[in-house]
């Protein structure tokens, strides 16, 4: 009986292994592929496709939800038409996003969010408090980030006038 249960330990260890080491990198490709499609969305989408991903995230909550939506709230605003309507959508995704960094501001990609946020936004709005202290943070943190946010900072980066390539090889 010992020598069963034995086996049959091993061969449960065995299935828990497998199973983990299958399904494991599944998550990561999902992960870095909703991530890409995020970031495809910040930089080209149209009003319904943001939309569309914010109605998505919306039940999810998390910090990075929170950031996500945020970022997305800010970019809809410069593509809807009416200027209250407007208004009333960078400031709604402002708050999620500086929520999100207050609660976490430790990490590199809400900055790099808000980054991108700040340097695209209207003068009007005074919305561009951070991009200094967010540049440093992002160049400071780059060598140890994920090799997906590492390759859409460069990407940033080729065409950024406050965050260059250059800032990111030094």
């Amino acid at each position: 009986m010992k020598l069963f249960r034995r086996r049959f330990k091993g061969f449960y260890a065995f299935i828990l292994f497998i199973c983990f080491t299958s399904i494991a990198p599944a998550q990561i490709g999902h992960e870095r592929s909703y991530h890409a499609q995020l970031y495809e969305i910040l930089n080209h989408g149209d009003a319904i496709r943001i939309e569309s991903r914010i109605n998505d995230m919306k039940d999810i909550p998390s910090k990075d939800t929170m950031a996500y939506i945020g970022a997305l709230r800010m970019k809809l605003a410069g593509i809807l038409g009416s200027p209250l309507q407007k208004l009333s959508t960078f400031k709604e995704g402002k708050k999620s996003l500086e929520k999100a960094i207050s609660m976490d501001s430790i990490n590199a990609e809400y900055r790099f969010l808000r980054l991108i946020i700040q340097e695209n936004a209207p003068g009007i709005l005074a919305y561009n408090h951070n991009l200094e202290e967010d540049k440093m943070y992002i160049i400071q943190k780059f060598p140890k980030l994920n090799e997906f946010l590492k390759s859409e900072i460069r990407k940033y980066a080729s065409t950024s006038k406050v965050l260059t390539l250059a800032n990111l090889n030094e």
